[in-house]
């Protein structure tokens, strides 16, 4: 007793010795570097784990405890967020009068810049078919071309494209977009509810050149190939297989060259052994045959009305049929600023 009283902290340091050493035990047991266990590399620490007890003779089951985290910050939304700007919407532009009930076909709209453009090659473009305009013209950014249908007969072209507000579309020089122009179009084509599942083949009336692709499973082809400089011409294209509430994506794109004649309409067939054989057939016809302005329509009248040509194109006989508002669908939800 007089030692303790004379060495009141002796029993204490004892104590703190003991601790220290039981963590230096656990440092040296969990990897931690010290002062006697330099180059012990940190090793990774189990998480906790607790047993649950569990009913029914089952053995017990661990559980990790969870940690607990910081509280999340708590972040204000403004209440108008940020959208991306309205497109601005150019309804069928190539017809007047229009039915504007679906306008389920929509595209981009480009055009040649005055000044002149050199290919990587070092050629100059030339502008005498629809890709030098989509790859090398000028696109109008934020605005969307939509059609009802595609059916435009040869006509002259002078109004320009008008937005669905009253703009109207202008081009470098700020003159309205007449000429050396170009559409990428895309939308979905499928049976109306009264055409019959099978074979159709499809063509291409137009003034300059048009392309229209296809995807029938194994990514967009080449259907239709109607591309450069030209008068309105016929040019029919390839065969697709066609079922009821299954639609076929496509691609069209079209130009127009120099004012002030253009023309559009995608068509087709049921074919059978039949009509692709037949003699009569005016796919089978010279190009001489199936190429001219006031060959497919009468350009005098204003609208211009179809020729006799044409209406011998769509005859029974021929078989042809101009793809109505009905066969197609959309591809997005942008055309509501056209529909009515």
């Amino acid at each position: 007793m007089k030692n303790f009283i004379r060495y009141p902290f002796f029993p204490l340091s004892i104590l703190g010795l003991g601790v220290l050493l039981s963590f230096q035990n656990c440092a040296q047991n969990y990897g931690v570097t010290s002062k006697n266990n330099p180059d012990r590399a940190p090793a990774s620490i189990e998480p906790v784990v607790s047993i649950l007890p569990v009913t029914g003779g089952a053995a017990p089951v661990a559980a990790s405890q969870p940690i607990p985290l910081p509280a999340a910050p708590i972040i204000q939304v403004p209440e108008t967020t940020p959208s991306v700007p309205p497109v601005v919407a150019v309804c069928d532009p190539l017809n007047e009068n229009s039915d504007s009930s679906k306008m389920a076909i929509q595209g981009e709209l480009y055009y040649r810049t005055e000044k002149p453009v050199v290919r990587p090659n070092g050629a100059l473009v030339s502008f005498d078919k629809v890709d030098d305009y989509i790859d090398f013209g000028k696109k109008v950014e934020g605005t969307m071309v939509f059609l009802n249908q595609v059916y435009t007969l040869t006509r002259m072209f002078d109004r320009g494209f008008e937005s669905s507000t009253g703009q109207v579309l202008m081009n470098e020089k700020k003159e309205k977009l007449i000429e050396y122009f170009a559409l990428k179009l895309e939308s979905r084509i499928k049976l109306d509810a009264n055409e019959e599942e099978g074979l159709y083949q499809l063509a291409l009336l137009s003034d300059d050149g048009s392309i229209l692709e296809v995807n029938s499973g194994n990514g967009y082809e080449i259907s239709v190939q109607n591309d450069k400089n030209h008068p309105t011409r016929l040019t029919c294209g390839s065969i697709v297989q066609m079922k009821k509430g299954r639609s076929l994506p496509m691609k069209l794109k079209y130009y127009q060259g120099p004012k002030f004649h253009i023309a559009l309409t995608l068509l087709w067939r049921k074919v059978d052994q039949r009509n692709l054989s037949s003699k009569s057939d005016l796919c089978n016809g010279a190009e001489i045959e199936r190429t001219g302005n006031d060959m497919w329509a009468d350009v005098t009248k204003y609208p211009s009305t179809a020729s006799a040509k044409f209406n011998q194109l769509i005859s029974k006989e021929q078989g042809w049929k101009v793809l109505a508002p009905a066969n197609f669908s959309p591809v997005s939800n942008l055309n509501q600023a056209c529909l009515q």
